[in-house]
């Protein structure tokens, strides 16, 4: 824009890190959308966009509105309708995983593409019934020779029922949605935890409001406690 100004950021990290969630993504969007804000808004969201995607491929998502489809290296944005409103754990391991050692174990060369379903369908899927939606993660498998404990985490959470079962994003965490069989409801999280080393956050799909105040501000907590949370991601 031609301007020179200072800006001094504090963060503040709720989302764990080298979890597969997009954390450092949703910050560097956070911190240019504020600097864009305190600027006076010289620059439109889809310049923000497009410098975002030479921060990190996923920043874009978070300065885009909510529930998206990303193509390209995530700088191809297209709007979506909301995810349906269910209950969702994330299931985050103590040890992270590393990005690059992720993709170095996938090997995918620069021309080379992957076999599988189209996103579109399988997103047709998931808005249409949960329970019956397939699940693609193309990163899971070579995530598991990186991690191989983390296989296992996930074959256990499968145990317990869940409609669905994957790894988000290139790990470590693992993300569960639905909720567990009747039998299982009050000792799955006790069972886990004496097995592995986790983390459970219980969330839910949200879509960022069309006031971009809202979004970028603070909203009161599920459940009606009182208390307040920021939001500047998939996940509430």
């Amino acid at each position: 824009t031609g301007e020179k100004r200072r800006v001094h950021c504090r963060l503040h990290k709720e989302v764990p890190a080298q979890g597969g969630l997009g954390g450092g993504s949703a910050d560097a969007a956070t911190a240019l959308h504020a600097a864009n804000r305190l600027a006076g808004f010289p620059v439109s969201e889809e310049e923000l966009i497009i410098w975002g995607a030479e921060l990190g491929s996923d920043v874009g998502f978070f300065l885009a509105r909510g529930t998206a489809m990303c193509t390209g290296r995530g700088e191809f944005i297209e709007p979506l309708p909301p995810l349906p409103d269910c209950t969702v754990y994330l299931v985050k391991p103590d040890d992270g995983l590393s990005t690059p050692s992720v993709f170095k174990a996938l090997g995918l060369k620069p021309d080379e593409s992957l076999p599988g379903p189209e996103p579109q369908e399988l997103l047709r899927q998931f808005q249409s019934d949960v329970s019956t939606a397939s699940f693609v993660n193309d990163l899971e498998a070579p995530a598991y020779q990186v991690m191989p404990r983390l296989e296992q985490l996930r074959d256990t959470l499968r145990s317990y029922g869940f409609a669905a079962v994957m790894m988000s994003g290139s790990g470590s965490t693992i993300f569960c949605i639905g909720a567990p069989r009747a039998d299982a409801r009050d000792t799955w999280q006790q069972e886990l935890k004496a097995e592995y080393d986790v983390t459970v956050f219980e969330r839910a799909f949200c879509s960022r409001p069309a006031d971009e105040k809202l979004w970028y501000g603070e909203w009161p907590m599920r459940g009606g406690s009182g208390g307040y949370h920021r939001m500047a991601g998939r996940l509430k």
